[in-house]
């Protein structure tokens, strides 16, 4: 069983199920993929809980999406709104989901974000025809824990 101390929180993971249980309970993510030459790249995410995976969606054309699709391989950490990690960070692989379970991806990620996400989709839909922009197209994101990052 590993421990982790982080201030004054300490907890016991014994279980993928249980880490996944204890970062769904927190509002934001750091997802750290890794650059070619193995520099690593941490950006806060929404994400939401599908069972004992993590989902999130992303801009198609960022750089994460490029990264992931090079090397699944990520960490992944509690963190707060601009990206400071808050807890102990855990190794994972993610991959880019089919764009038909974007609907299921998106329902989860509204029912946790509920006004917050209603209040970004009308800011980034004004900006939109303000600036004249086409609308981006989304890529959807499964982030899986490893066995071996949980557990001692």
């Amino acid at each position: 069983m590993r421990t982790i101390r982080e201030g004054v929180d300490e907890a016991k993971y014994s279980s993928v199920s249980d880490v996944v249980e204890r970062l769904g309970r927190q509002r934001y993510l750091s997802l750290t993929t890794f650059r070619r030459n193995g520099a690593p790249v941490a950006t806060p995410i929404w994400f939401a809980l599908d069972g004992d995976r993590l989902v999130a969606f992303t801009g198609a054309q960022t750089g994460k999406v490029k990264r992931i699709v090079a090397n699944g391989r990520v960490t992944v950490a509690p963190c707060t709104l601009r990206g400071r990690v808050t807890g102990p960070t855990w190794s994972g692989t993610a991959r880019i989901l089919p764009q038909e379970d974007g609907e299921q991806v998106m329902a989860l990620i509204r029912s946790k974000y509920r006004v917050t996400k209603m209040l970004l989709d009308l800011v980034v839909a004004t900006i939109r025809v303000v600036a004249r922009r086409p609308q981006t197209h989304s890529v959807y994101l499964e982030v899986r824990l490893d066995d071996s990052s949980v557990g001692t």
